[in-house]
């Protein structure tokens, strides 16, 4: 039972499936997501923090052995933060964006471990590809042992206004898990959104 649960909190993070195990190490995950036929992508700000604004509104996933997994993420704070949630009504997680400069802080908070646990990611400085946001670990409070699991980086990717995909990488007793979700806009919410 506690690993059934274990599971689903780490497919409840953005978990489709494993994309790949190893060994921890600094790397980028995975390749970019299919892309998407139904909207050109747009004209993206350079402003990291205002393409996430971008994604407020309602979302799911198929997740095999789950079924759909909803997320729902809001602006929140006057809009000066960013409330995203993953999972279903009865299991999910949390995770807060907030601006600092340049960069977007990420405090995320995990059910993987039987307490809970906070980490925090940062993105560098937006170069390159407008789209792509990767965060690294800055930190973590209530993490007991660093050999327990825990995410310790996220790739965004924003295909177009309908479609973004999200791979987080879980460390564990010093071996990497990426697993990837592609998230479609509901239904309901497209048309809805300028």
């Amino acid at each position: 039972m506690r690993a059934a649960l274990l599971s689903l909190a780490v497919a409840s993070i953005g978990a489709a499936q494993p994309v790949s195990t190893r060994a921890a190490q600094p790397t980028t995950p995975g390749a970019a997501p299919p892309t998407s036929t139904s909207a050109a992508r747009p004209a993206a700000p350079a402003d990291a923090f205002a393409q996430l604004e971008g994604l407020a509104g309602d979302w799911e996933a198929d997740l095999p052995g789950y079924g759909k997994m909803h997320d729902t993420v809001r602006l929140i704070s006057n809009g000066r933060a960013i409330e995203e949630t993953i999972g279903t009504a009865a299991d999910n997680e949390a995770s807060i964006y907030t601006r600092d400069g340049d960069r977007v802080l990420i405090t995320h908070y995990c059910a993987m471990t039987p307490d809970g646990h906070q980490v925090r990611l940062e993105s560098a400085p937006p170069h390159g590809t407008a789209g792509r946001l990767e965060f690294v670990l800055v930190g973590s409070t209530n993490l007991h042992d660093p050999k327990a699991p825990h995410m310790r980086r996220m790739s965004m990717t924003l295909v177009d206004r309908d479609h973004f995909s999200e791979q987080w990488t879980k460390t564990e007793a010093g071996k990497d898990t990426v697993f990837e979700l592609n998230f479609t806009r509901r239904a309901e919410d497209i048309g809805h959104k300028t």
